[in-house]
């Protein structure tokens, strides 16, 4: 049987030494949702997956919510283009997030927008 979700994620704090604290201001997730999913008392939402997920970058999404695989992504599975190095990669998926993020704020107020237009 594998070990609940749970142990994972105490698995990911014990095994980097990061603790709560730390782990909360960066992440913005309350250190009270955090002790109830350490805890056992709870288990992480989707907000509370992605935060882990955006904090510990190299977890491999899928050992994190099922147990399946190795505990770290595998790079080697996108294999670097002629002229790309690591860094080059990194650099583009930063962009890529802070762009997806502008997009997810953009869909938001635009849905806003709607339902006001819709209440009209």
């Amino acid at each position: 049987m594998k070990n609940p979700i749970n142990e994972r994620i105490n698995f990911l704090f014990e095994s980097n030494n990061i603790d709560a604290s730390s782990f909360c201001r960066a992440s913005g997730m309350s250190k009270q949702s955090l002790s109830n999913i350490r805890l056992r008392k709870t288990s992480p939402n989707a907000e509370s997956l992605r935060l882990i997920l955006n904090f510990f970058k190299t977890i491999n999404a899928r050992w994190l919510i099922t147990g399946d695989g190795d505990v770290n992504s595998n790079e080697s599975q996108i294999p670097l283009t002629d002229g790309e190095n690591k860094k080059e990669r990194l650099s583009n998926c930063e962009k890529l997030e802070i762009e997806n993020y502008g997009l997810k704020r953009e869909n938001s107020l635009l849905r806003e927008m709607v339902e006001i237009l819709k209440n009209r």
